[in-house]
């Protein structure tokens, strides 16, 4: 995307060019969704439907599971928006870069991101092909890419601009490799309401995530120092790792999805 709206600047379209004409493209791929999923596919299953009916609304273990992934989606969407919005300020005003430069290394950064949400799926499965237990293989990648978003708060103190972009690189995949993570363990809620549950946690997530801008926005804009948002994107995903390792649930609920046992 940096690269098509440097494209668009040269070409002299309007700054609202790229925002009308990637939200048209991205229309595109609703037929794509409608030729390959059909009505069976959308029909709960009969072993949920069946469980739905014993299984009550709250129980502790859901609050459990609701309290985590709170944690875990504001921690994942705090350390995301700050690089994702800070990030091409970072390098033109704090590091000197041209416009065109900063957009180049802007697109190395969503790569990097792209590259490490692959990966974190692809050590799931090696790790299950190997024996491993799947909720086992999740929270040692969950650990594997928190290390890796801490690069983020090893950014202020790079001694080259090289360095500094390979721990923003690393950072970005970091973080983006949680992700998956995150949205595996949504599949833990009761089949029956899990588009109830992670709409809501997703909106928790946005508020707690504005909050954090306004607030680091505003220390920005008084220290001219990015080091404390940079700080917390490398720190925050480790809350959520505690989180997992001390309150996530270890039994797999009755009414969860069918792909806990996959």
């Amino acid at each position: 995307v940096p690269l098509y709206v440097e494209a668009c600047d040269r070409a002299g379209r309007s700054w609202e060019f790229p925002f009308w004409s990637i939200g048209l493209a991205g229309t595109l791929w609703i037929p794509v969704w409608f030729f390959f999923v059909h009505g069976h596919d959308l029909r709960a299953s009969p072993k949920a439907t069946a469980d739905h009916g014993d299984a009550r609304l709250i129980d502790a273990n859901l609050i459990r599971r609701l309290v985590v992934l709170a944690i875990v989606v504001s921690t994942l969407t705090i350390s995301w928006q700050f690089l994702r919005a800070w990030i091409a300020l970072f390098l033109q005003d704090h590091h000197g870069y041209s416009k065109e430069a900063t957009r180049g290394l802007m697109s190395g950064y969503f790569i990097a991101a792209d590259v490490g949400c692959l990966l974190s799926g692809a050590l799931v499965w090696g790790l299950a092909q190997r024996g491993w237990q799947v909720p086992s293989a999740r929270l040692l990648g969950f650990f594997l890419f928190s290390i890796l978003t801490a690069c983020g708060s090893l950014v202020p103190h790079a001694s080259s601009h090289g360095m500094m972009l390979a721990f923003l690189y690393l950072a970005g995949a970091g973080i983006l490799g949680l992700h998956p993570y995150y949205y595996a363990m949504t599949q833990e809620l009761p089949a029956t309401r899990v588009g109830l549950f992670s709409g809501l946690l997703a909106a928790a997530g946005w508020v707690v995530s504005s909050l954090s801008q306004i607030y680091l926005g505003r220390h920005i804009e008084l220290t001219k120092s990015y080091e404390l948002g940079l700080t917390l994107v490398g720190l925050a995903p480790v809350i959520g790792l505690l989180a997992i390792l001390f309150l996530w649930p270890r039994q797999a609920p009755a009414t969860a999805g069918p792909s806990i046992s996959h």
